[in-house]
């Protein structure tokens, strides 16, 4: 993962994701004493490649982030959107777009709410895991739930239907 403190460099990078068709971007903020959130690093990344811009840096220009987040040709994908593009209107009067955010689809999908990004890859990964091992003849778990906090929520889900 390459650190990114230059606008030269940010350029240059932002110039290298345009050519994806999707990117995943996070944001880190401070927002505790402020009343507009304080943007101190992005986070971006293609299959090929990763940067962290520190934002904060002394003269670097943001304007090429900025761009890269109005291309209509690069997919941004987030996770709990909502103040990713908050900060980024605040500071550009651009809205991310096209974007997917991975927090809605997981509701969609069932996952609840709000999960955290770090448990919804759990899930899905212990998901993946126990169908890989279903589809091998093995078995997985006891459907009582097991340490990774799945509950067993087919086997529940029947149960209470049948109550």
């Amino acid at each position: 993962m390459d650190l990114i403190t230059t606008t030269l460099d940010l350029a240059a990078a932002c110039s290298r994701l345009a050519q994806h068709k999707v990117i995943t971007v996070d944001t880190e903020f401070l927002r505790e004493t402020t009343y507009y959130p304080l943007l101190c690093v992005v986070q971006m990344a293609s299959a090929e490649e990763a940067v962290v811009i520190d934002t904060l840096a002394p003269g670097i220009d943001l304007k090429p982030f900025f761009e890269l987040m109005g291309n209509e040709a690069v997919l941004k994908v987030f996770h709990a959107a909502r103040q990713d593009i908050e900060i980024v209107w605040h500071l550009s009067n651009t809205i991310p777009h096209p974007i997917f955010d991975t927090q809605d689809a997981a509701m969609v999908l069932g996952y609840g709410d709000s999960i955290a990004y770090d448990q919804l890859v759990e899930r899905v990964s212990d998901r993946l895991r126990g169908a890989e091992l279903g589809a091998s003849g093995g078995e997985h778990g006891s459907g009582h739930g097991d340490e990774h906090g799945d509950d067993g929520g087919d086997e529940q889900l029947q149960k209470r239907k049948e109550l």
